[in-house]
């Protein structure tokens, strides 16, 4: 063949700040998960085969079985490995990247960050709305102190 490997040279440093998220990925990468992924793969090459759908014709209840099956150890959805961080990013010394230029775009909304949407009672992140105010006045000793002098 006549073709040899070159080693990929690249600055450690710069990637020195993704080994924990790397070390985070490998550990969710489990014999369970390999197994699970590995039985999804299969099902679905078994719901969309050919030579199967008249099997499954001829027995409708084979394929409710591989429909109802639930996977046993689901994969657990790690969010914050979807977005890097500035500071993990390597550092260029001229011209901009692309992901600058744009923003982060979020894959979702979480609903918990909308601010005075959030949730219920509408005040952001405490979620108190109106009641906020009354708490804060109650808390207050200047405010809420009262005296009934003698009778």
């Amino acid at each position: 063949m006549g073709r040899d490997i070159k080693p990929y040279t690249f600055n450690m440093e710069q990637v020195e700040g993704f080994r924990y998220r790397c070390e985070d990925g490998l550990r969710a990468v489990t014999r369970a998960a390999v197994k699970e992924a590995r039985i999804k793969e299969l099902k679905q090459e078994i719901l969309n085969s050919e030579k199967l759908k008249a099997h499954f014709e001829d027995n409708p209840t084979d394929l409710l079985a591989l429909r109802h099956d639930k996977t046993l150890h689901p994969a657990r959805v790690q969010a914050h490995m979807r977005h890097v961080p500035d500071y993990l990013l390597p550092k260029r010394s001229s011209g901009g990247t692309a992901a600058t230029a744009v923003g982060h775009v979020p894959y979702r909304v979480d609903k918990r960050r909308r601010g005075a949407k959030a949730g219920r009672g509408g005040a952001g992140r405490g979620g108190g709305g109106a009641r906020d105010g009354a708490k804060k006045r109650k808390a207050d000793p200047l405010k809420s102190f009262s005296f009934k002098g003698p009778e």
